[in-house]
């Protein structure tokens, strides 16, 4: 058993039945319309409903109605309309935008990335011990930090063990802590040197014995890395 739409009041009932239990609709006369019949999509509510029904069961819009709608949809879709003169002159101009926005961007680099990528290049050719350093490089780090730290630390060491100096808590604290960070950037710069003769870095400890410290300084501003790629990287700056 099935059921079935009556094409007079739009009431669903059995196929069963004789007739429709509202209208008395015959159900041959259903069925007959029934399957001659096709869906319409109603312009008011959306609702597909049997095309044969004289209106809408949703919202009573009329079938004529929503049929002559979707034909005259159907035959504005199949016939376009052709591209004015000033359709053509928006399209070109908004072509020329999207090109002058382009170079605009290209124009214009984010100088708030390239900052930040200056600051941790240079954090990292003080502080880093992974890759290689040039001789160049070596000189140009451990020279100066080897000076300043050094005269950091006798300023410090006339000021609190001779009293020789008389210098603020403050200056004292300063003067330590610049000490300390050279003597850092000195050791990791003296790493990627060693890095560089395709030597482990654990040799920089020989630094703190006084003698080899300063045969080694020596000794790795004028030896020659390898060429090419080694264990630890490619060529160093």
């Amino acid at each position: 058993m099935s059921l079935i739409i009556c094409k007079e009041c739009g009431k669903s009932y059995s196929d069963k039945a004789n007739s429709c239990p509202d209208c008395a609709c015959p159900t041959e006369y259903n069925l007959e319309l029934e399957e001659r019949s096709e869906n319409v999509n109603c312009i008011e509510c959306g609702l597909d409903y049997d095309k044969s029904l004289i209106a809408c069961p949703n919202c009573a819009c009329p079938t004529e109605y929503n049929i002559n709608q979707l034909d005259h949809i159907e035959k504005s879709t199949e016939q376009p309309a052709p591209e004015s003169g000033i359709n053509e002159t928006i399209k070109k101009e908004q072509e020329q935008g999207e090109i002058s926005d382009n170079l605009t961007h290209i124009d214009k680099p984010n100088s708030y990335s390239y900052s930040n990528h200056s600051n941790a290049g240079l954090f990292n050719l003080l502080f880093s011990t992974t890759g290689r350093a040039s001789r160049k490089t070596y000189c140009l780090i451990s020279i100066p930090s080897v000076l300043i730290s050094f005269t950091c630390f006798k300023m410090v060491q006339n000021s609190i063990v001779y009293e020789t100096l008389a210098l603020p808590t403050l200056a004292l604290l300063l003067l330590s802590i610049l000490s300390i960070l050279c003597g850092i950037a000195d050791l990791c710069v003296t790493v990627r040197r060693l890095h560089d003769i395709d030597k482990s870095g654990y040799l920089a400890l020989l630094l703190i014995v006084p003698l080899i410290s300063t045969i080694l300084w020596i000794a790795l501003m004028l030896f020659k890395g390898t060429n090419g790629k080694n264990k630890f990287g490619e060529v160093g700056v």
